[in-house]
């Protein structure tokens, strides 16, 4: 009995730190986001968070994160790329104008 309670316990355990963890590596990517857009960094976020997918994030998190890549996307002119990223902004906030300013913004380049 003691092993069975044991082991659940470290089952617990991990699923636990899995799960933080997830939120505690989203946070440290949106904050290093937001820093190096603020410093526009554009080819840096491009380079660390050009393959990274936003779409298992929470609606809020992913809006941000998908419109500061597209940002830095339509700085370097890469049209495509910035399209699809601020198509995924708009999707998860469409009440933001910002993100449908730049969506069509961007078919201006």
């Amino acid at each position: 009995m003691r092993r069975r309670i044991g082991s659940l316990l470290c089952v617990l355990l991990a699923v636990t730190l899995s799960v933080f963890g997830d939120d505690a590596d989203r946070e440290s990517t949106l904050k290093t986001l937001r820093e190096l857009h603020r410093q526009q960094k554009w080819q840096a976020i491009v380079d660390q968070f050009g393959a990274t997918d936003f779409s298992q994030w929470p609606t809020a998190e992913a809006a941000d994160a998908s419109f500061l890549r597209g940002q830095c996307y339509w700085f370097l002119r890469k049209g495509p790329e910035a399209e699809a990223d601020f198509k995924a902004a708009v999707k998860f906030a469409p009440k933001n104008s910002a993100n449908w300013i730049s969506l069509a913004d961007n078919y201006l380049l």
